[in-house]
């Protein structure tokens, strides 16, 4: 047993996925902590406002940097790795300037009026969260992975402060779209603050940073509109079921979504940046590649499964009990919900490997028919069915298509195995 412990403590990708979940089951802890007194202070209505918000911010950060933050992760050479940092600002600059462009032209034709007292804090959070991306992903380059790990607590710890002392003073207009700009501004500082040392120092260089650019001409060919396409279709049903239901359905399923996501990013997250790095590492050696992604994957089917069930079994119960009365809707939502999130947990691997590999083409493909599949179903359901019966079936979309993104990722990784293990025989 101590042998088996000290092997397990040396294991670098253990310890690194530990110091990662310790952080953000830190944050995901407080998150659930504060829930039930959010959920009685807020009504879904603003969570519906909220989600919105939050929606249109995942939906131009998935873009912005034009995913070449994803990039320095797997450049080797220092200098690139440092020019890629500065292009991802440079990226994250323009993006911004487009979407000042894109909210000018909404409030011209009248769009997103909802949103009308939003849209400059809105701005604010699609910068600054794109910002703190892009260090994260150089941290994770440098396998600072502590720092990210504390940056995270110190974001939730400043969102849910500021939304509770907000709510609590009955601005609850505001209270939760500020609590989130708050968070990002504090995780920002912390970084800079103490880990400084860990971003670039050389100036910025035009050429060699356009040569940079062109070598990952991949992440902006395929990553980027994948990742966009991507958070389209998981932040559609807010828009779409705001537009045929209300804003109170849409802040049911956006609330729900949160609280199944705890558990979901208290895992997901922390093994995707380590996994990926880790992965990235072993690339030229694809027979330990495919076993770590044989062995992570399983590993993590199994995890998923108690949490799936207790969800499917008891989510009303729990959603009444701890958020109140008002929040039923969205416990029966969650129920069908968690079998699309719990693939959150699952896919890791597989989203590392379409990347790393160079397969993003696949991952591009399999989106774009996502979007499709997800538009049709919310539209059909707006127009013909209950909420929960749209809901389920966008849920179950999901999960299919999260099992052909796995299945997309392992048969490549397997050919290149089989292609490998016979050019050795040949040799012999």
């Amino acid at each position: 047993m101590n042998k088996l412990f000290r092997r397990f403590k040396k294991n670098k990708l253990i310890k690194n996925i530990m110091i990662i979940v310790t952080g953000t089951a830190l944050a995901q802890l407080v998150s659930l902590l504060i829930a039930p007194i959010l959920s009685r202070i807020y009504t879904p209505e603003d969570f519906g406002i909220f989600g919105t918000i939050m929606s249109f911010a995942a939906v131009f950060t998935s873009f912005a940097s034009f995913k070449y933050d994803q990039a320095q992760v797997i450049e080797e050479d220092k200098k690139s790795a440092s020019d890629l940092f500065y292009l991802s600002l440079i990226c994250i600059f323009l993006t911004s300037i487009f979407a000042i462009f894109f909210f000018t032209i909404s409030n011209y034709f009248e769009l997103f009026t909802s949103l009308d007292d939003y849209k400059f804090i809105l701005f604010l959070i699609i910068l600054l969260n794109s910002i703190f991306l892009t260090f994260q992903f150089r941290l994770t380059s440098q396998s600072v992975f502590k720092i990210i790990s504390q940056s995270t607590v110190v974001q939730r710890l400043s969102v849910v402060t500021v939304q509770l002392f907000l709510g609590v003073l009955g601005v609850t207009n505001l209270g939760l779209v500020l609590g989130q700009l708050i968070g990002l501004i504090s995780s920002l500082i912390f970084i800079l603050l103490f880990a400084n040392q860990y971003f670039p120092k050389a100036s910025f260089n035009w050429h060699s940073t356009v040569a940079v650019a062109a070598k990952h001409y991949r992440f902006v060919k395929f990553s980027a509109p994948q990742n966009f396409l991507n958070s389209v279709s998981q932040n559609l049903p807010v828009f779409l079921l705001g537009y045929y239901f209300g804003l109170e359905v849409a802040g049911a399923y956006f609330f729900a979504v949160r609280i199944i996501k705890i558990p979901v990013t208290l895992m997901g997250q922390a093994l995707r940046q380590v996994i990926f790095k880790d992965l990235a590492n072993k690339k030229n050696d694809v027979a330990v590649v495919l076993m770590s992604f044989k062995r992570i994957t399983f590993g993590l089917f199994l995890i998923s499964i108690p949490f799936v069930g207790l969800f499917w079994f008891y989510s009303n119960e729990l959603f009444t009990s701890i958020f109140g009365n008002e929040w039923r809707t969205a416990g029966e939502y969650s129920k069908y919900m968690v079998l699309w999130l719990a693939m959150g947990l699952i896919n890791p691997p597989a989203a590392s490997i379409l990347t790393i590999f160079n397969l993003q083409h696949i991952a591009l493909t399999i989106d774009i028919i996502l979007l499709v599949l997800r538009a049709i179903s919310l539209v059909i359901g707006g127009l013909y069915l209950e909420p929960v019966m749209t809901i389920a079936i966008f849920s179950f979309v999901g999960v299919i298509m999260n099992i052909i993104v796995i299945t997309s990722a392992y048969l490549p990784l397997k050919t290149r195995f089989d292609n490998s293990h016979k050019q050795k025989m040949l040799k012999y």
